[in-house]
């Protein structure tokens, strides 16, 4: 019990750790108030949430933009001019979304109350839908490249000791290498394993995300506790890679 409080401990005093412990409770507080009588304190608690993580990435757009200019300006770059694009795109539309945000932090905080406030809101979470769709179409096709590549890797076992056979005509003894060969492919296998699991843990936040500035925007109806169901199903994914960060084996 303490090894597990210890361990909550160490992923709420993360940045990130708080951010989405905020964001499941700002998810439960809007399946809540979806399915009691009385949920004007329940909305209270979902807006007090969303507005804690609003201080959290306060100048995160920074760091967006830095990262799109060095996706586009990186020297020698092996990317194809699509994924390039996507990538830029991503970062971009993500520093956009975060800094019209920014401008309205006084307004929510029910500081300073204006007509535009809103509307600049409503723009922002366009923004931010375009770039999980960039994100979205990226791991798309990585997924694509990586389940091409265990065909490599079949196609490429055997061929050198088959061609010293042909060049030699001589039988090439596989014994001393047949253990450091299939230590090689299990190897290679569990990295495959692993980097497919990546992506499609991306895929689906991603995809549930979509849903969250879709709605906001009117683009997609949806009941709001289905919706707040859909957030906790992206928020749970996305801790456990934080939550392993934070508490390593």
């Amino acid at each position: 019990m303490a090894n597990i409080m210890l361990r909550t401990s160490k992923f709420t005093n993360d940045a990130a750790g708080l951010e989405k412990t905020l964001r499941l409770l700002q998810s439960l507080s809007l399946i809540i108030a979806a399915n009691v009588v009385q949920p004007a304190g329940w909305n209270q608690a979902k807006k007090q949430f969303a507005l804690g993580r609003r201080y959290l990435r306060f100048t995160k757009f920074i760091d967006c933009f830095n990262t799109a200019y060095s996706a586009f300006s990186a020297p020698g770059s092996e990317k194809s001019g699509v994924v390039v694009l996507l990538e830029v795109g991503k970062w971009s539309c993500l520093g956009i979304y975060l800094l019209l945000e920014s401008f309205t932090i006084m307004d929510a905080m029910g500081i300073w109350s204006t007509t535009w406030a809103p509307k600049l809101f409503n723009e922002a979470m366009k923004f931010w839908f375009y770039s999980l769709t960039c994100s979205l179409v990226l791991s798309l096709n990585s997924m694509k490249t990586l389940y091409m590549q265990p065909l490599e890797i079949e196609a490429k076992k055997g061929s050198g000791d088959e061609k010293t056979e042909k060049k030699t005509g001589k039988k090439v003894d596989e014994k001393p290498e047949k253990s450091e060969k299939a230590a090689k492919v299990e190897l290679a296998k569990k990295q495959w394993y692993g980097e497919r699991q990546v992506l499609m843990k991306k895929v689906i936040i991603d995809s549930c995300d979509l849903f969250i500035p879709a709605t906001a925007v009117g683009w997609v109806v949806m009941r709001q506790d289905l919706l707040g169901m859909i957030m906790v199903t992206g928020t749970l994914l996305g801790c456990i890679d934080i939550w392993n960060r934070v508490n390593p084996l």
